[in-house]
């Protein structure tokens, strides 16, 4: 056995209950993939060093939440076969759904919702008490019912909050869906539910903020996972086995449709109707090319594609925070300000990374809990399966990275403002220019304007025209010659063939007295959009220089605050030491106790004044203000 293959071994999964099926992988390594190539374009964008130019692959990538929803209709493919038969949904079947549930995705969860709000105290970016309610809410996956926002300790754990809602429902929808004994029927109905409830998310407002974080906004992608279980098992499964004499046939057009209807979904994901309704249907589509097809099937069945599918839970848990603090260092690499040059040189600098941290946590930290009841055996689940394979100085070597780049993705704004200086000002303006909208609007006009130019002057052509015509024709005719008494006929035949070719021009005093003036409007209107830009490019470096001024003053005055907030704990410390030994009056003591809190608050109101300006600046600028 090679390397490779005792690698591939450790990290491949083998579900407890239910076959294995490669394809599901698969799309998990697309929503994956998609979603961190998203992450990583965002911060790529905003801790660049250097102008980076926007374009149409730039959106296409920011697309990437679709990988999400892909996630959804998954976990319904997935949820939906163990009540696919037809028993009864009893109490005991309930408890150990939930409890195979429980014990396969809350460990992983819980140790790195952990670990990211340790990091977040130890950094001090919030304190005990602050990051406590926000873990609590974590770790029960309730952050969205009690702040109305995403996990300040992990963002991503807004999908997880949806899944676990679904969840609780998931047996009950299954068992009443497959209740159906007739699929035409059950398949029918579940179309018209799902259409139907996108229509009330729509009328409701659900498919919008914040209602589209949770379950009532994106009920419909789970629903469409649950009509895939039914073809799957009812269809395709007896068609791949021969059974009844079905073939289960793959063509090539299935390809053509997924990647045709991939595409399509970044394009209708939206909080419009018609685009929801379409976005659906292009998803079920994407996820029947996984299976009908003969080259994507292929590739989403290939062992590596799978493996890294099969690891999708370790690496949307891990993958923000290490972007996030890795890239504050890949950044600096920038060879040309083309969005995909950058893109790919930061994909070969960071990914690698990023899947090599997965593979080490997820046989630490997520494959011993895939061990139905793994607490019965703990230690030759959690350590057997998990340290043996992983060569203890790596792990330890991992570990420490990982710990570091986190904490480094954890600097609150004020660390940073202390710890970093801002950025040039010039290098600001060029990038508040290069993202205005004003100035993107002018260039466009312009260039509008300049083509109108080009066609007035081709215009002279206009007045010429040229015509022709040809005649052809044949006949006959009788001729008559009269002599003396007599007269003779003739009969003859005759052709005849014209032409007629003619240039005409038309001339009017409007071509000469308008087109000089036609002309000067047009260039006239050419000047007025030059010099809009020039004055908001003016108005746009007014404006930066006014913040930039306003924030290196704001910076200053909060590390002053800073050093005397310091230096009053400092007088805390020696005064709680003889307040102890009895050296110190009480009305004394209550002095400096008030003093440390009059610094406290001063501080306070320069971290969130500089705060402020840096987001309003960030926004103007669309890049980092600050440098690495």
């Amino acid at each position: 056995m090679t390397i490779l293959q005792f690698i591939q071994n450790r990290l491949q999964r083998r579900p407890t209950e239910g076959g294995y099926i490669a394809q599901i992988d698969g799309l998990r390594f697309i929503a994956i993939f998609a979603v961190v190539l998203q992450h990583l374009s965002e911060r790529m964008l905003r801790l660049s060093t250097h102008p980076i130019e926007k374009d149409d692959f730039t959106f296409f990538i920011s697309r990437g939440t679709i990988g999400v929803f892909l996630f959804f209709a998954i976990s319904g493919f997935v949820l939906a076969l163990p009540f696919a038969n037809s028993r009864p949904l009893s109490i005991a079947r309930l408890k150990a759904f939930y409890l195979r549930r429980l014990e396969r995705i809350e460990p992983p969860y819980l140790i790195w919702m952990s670990f990211f709000a340790l990091v977040l105290v130890v950094k001090g970016a919030y304190s005990l008490s602050e990051i406590l309610p926000h873990w609590l809410a974590s770790v029960s996956y309730t952050h969205f019912l009690f702040f109305n926002d995403y996990s300040i300790i992990n963002p991503v754990a807004w999908s997880l909050e949806i899944e676990i809602q679904f969840y609780l429902i998931a047996p009950f929808l299954a068992t009443a869906y497959f209740g159906i004994s007739n699929k035409t029927v059950r398949r029918v109905s579940i179309v018209v539910v799902a259409l139907a409830f996108i229509i009330v998310e729509y009328s409701l407002g659900w498919l919008s903020f914040p209602m589209k974080a949770t379950l009532l906004g994106r009920l419909p992608n789970f629903l469409v996972g649950f009509l895939m279980a039914d073809f799957y098992l009812n269809e395709w499964v007896s068609a791949q086995r021969g059974e009844h004499g079905r073939v289960f046939n793959k063509s090539f057009l299935w390809d053509v449709i997924a990647v045709v209807s991939f595409i399509l979904m970044c394009y209708t994901w939206t909080e419009e109707l018609v685009k929801t309704l379409f976005f659906n249907i292009l998803m079920t589509l994407f996820f029947v090319s996984a299976f009908k097809s003969r080259l994507f099937s292929q590739f989403l069945s290939k062992k590596w594609i799978a493996i890294t599918g099969g690891m999708c839970y370790t690496i949307y848990l891990m993958h923000l925070p290490l972007l996030e603090g890795f890239m504050r260092l890949t950044t600096s690499f920038a060879i040309s300000s083309v969005y995909g040059v950058n893109l790919l040189v930061q994909s070969l600098l960071v990914l690698p990374f990023v899947c090599l941290s997965a593979i080490v946590f997820f046989l630490l930290f997520e494959k011993p809990f895939m061990v139905k009841q793994w607490y019965k055996n703990i230690q030759l689940s959690l350590f057997l399966s998990g340290l043996a394979g992983v060569k203890k100085k790596i792990t330890t070597l991992f570990f420490f990275i990982v710990v570091a780049t986190t904490a480094q993705a954890q600097y609150n704004d004020t660390t940073e403002i202390k710890t970093l200086k801002l950025r040039p000002l010039s290098i600001l303006v060029e990038l508040a220019i290069q993202n205005a909208p004003q100035i993107k609007v002018n260039q466009i006009e312009s260039a509008r304007q300049n083509l109108t130019w080009k066609v007035q002057k081709g215009s002279l052509a206009d007045i010429f025209t040229m015509s022709g015509a040809a005649v052809y024709g044949n006949g006959s005719a009788i001729d008559a010659n009269s002599s003396g008494s007599s007269t003779t006929y003739i009969l003859s035949g005759r052709q005849n063939l014209n032409f007629n070719v003619s240039l005409g021009v038309r001339l009017s005093g409007s071509d000469f007295t308008n087109r000089g003036k036609k002309a000067e409007i047009l260039r006239l209107q050419i000047d007025q959009i030059e010099q809009n830009k020039i004055l908001t490019e003016r108005q746009i470096t007014e404006q930066v220089s006014i913040l930039y001024t306003q924030l290196e003053l704001a910076m200053k005055i909060l590390k002053l605050k800073t050093d005397a907030l310091e230096n009053q704990r400092v007088i805390l410390t020696v005064a709680e030491k003889f307040f102890k030994e009895g050296k110190y009056q009480p009305s004394e003591f209550s002095t400096v106790l008030t003093k440390v809190d009059e610094a406290e608050e001063l501080y306070e109101k320069a971290r969130s004044e500089t705060k402020k300006l840096i987001l309003i600046l960030k926004n103007i600028v669309g890049g980092a203000v600050l440098e690495n």
